[in-house]
């Protein structure tokens, strides 16, 4: 049995639920994201990434990325415009775009505080909807770094490429051009 103590607790469920359905999160979360709960998964995946390409000769480059204050830098126009490419319409959509509108902030410095700010960008991370919505935005970028294998671990992403160690530098090429797609989607 749950128990909900504010309105908000129990709409982001329903929401979550209606968004899973609506999404059909099988099909539309990529499998490095799916299992983006999972440290051991990702151990797994990656150590046997770097074995069965160690023992093929190939070059195996790792790369590392901690995407900084993730949660807090989602988009919101560009959420929705996502969420409504992954099939998801209003009345539901609807009712996200007002949960993540119409939010301000301000901050006390000295003894006054700054004037409201709207908040065009972030998800709650401690409410049922955030992560859900989080986890819907990371995953585009499994589609976009066409180049490597691409493992998500809340907001830590690891690409992996090999290569036969001939192509250095066609090798370098491609790691760039992922690296200049996340650079955009970071920024878009």
């Amino acid at each position: 049995m749950m128990a909900f103590t504010d309105s908000e607790s129990c709409a982001g469920l329903h929401a979550e639920g209606n968004i899973a359905g609506s999404a059909d999160l099988n099909r539309v979360i990529s499998q490095s994201t799916a299992n983006s709960r999972s440290p051991t998964y990702l151990l797994g995946q990656n150590t046997g990434s770097v074995t069965l390409n160690g023992e093929e000769q190939q070059l195996v480059v790792m790369i590392y990325f901690d995407l900084r204050k993730a949660f807090d830098e989602v988009p919101h126009k560009r959420l929705l415009v996502q969420l409504e490419a992954l099939g998801i319409r209003p009345p539901l959509l609807d009712f996200i775009g007002s949960y993540l509108s119409n939010r301000s902030q301000k901050v006390l410095v000295g003894c006054s505080y700054s004037a409201p700010q709207p908040i065009t960008s972030g998800v709650f991370q401690a409410t049922v909807l955030g992560p859900l919505l989080f986890l819907l935005r990371i995953n585009e970028i499994s589609t976009l770094l066409k180049n490597s294998q691409t493992f998500v671990d809340a907001d830590d992403l690891k690409c992996i490429y090999s290569f036969p160690k001939d192509t250095a530098k066609s090798c370098v090429d491609k790691i760039n051009t992922d690296l200049r797609m996340l650079s955009f989607w970071s920024s878009s």
